[in-house]
């Protein structure tokens, strides 16, 4: 496999569905060439350089899916933390209410109840 380099791209969250499914398919694609490799090893002559030449490529593949699926991981997990922090700002923490606060206001009310009304 060649050198790798790091991109960064954005997609619409509306697509990101669409987007992971095609990291996975790519993914799995390599996942299903590397089992047809391994069905092709050699086994009852394994010192060959054809098993070699099989390894190395089996053994790229999954490199490349392992690459892939980390992309995917690492997408999920800022998914993840958009989700959690968008909710966050959706709900705001309540703080309780005390109970002083409480007994004071309902002395306030009954107060209020109380004063004579002047017509």
């Amino acid at each position: 496999m060649g050198e790798r380099v790091n991109i960064q791209y954005s997609v619409d969250i509306d697509e990101l569905d669409i987007e992971i499914q095609r990291l996975i398919k790519s993914a799995l694609i390599e996942i299903q060439h590397v089992v047809s490799e391994c069905n092709t090893i050699d086994q009852s002559n394994p010192l060959t350089l054809q098993n070699y030449e099989l390894f190395d490529i089996i053994r790229r593949k999954l490199s490349k899916a392992d690459i892939i699926f980390s992309d995917v991981a690492n997408i999920l997990n800022g998914y993840l933390n958009y989700k959690m922090n968008s909710q966050d700002v959706e709900q705001p923490t309540h703080k309780p209410v005390e109970s002083d606060d409480f007994d004071e206001l309902k002395e306030k009310i009954q107060n209020f109840k109380d004063m004579p009304i002047d017509e």
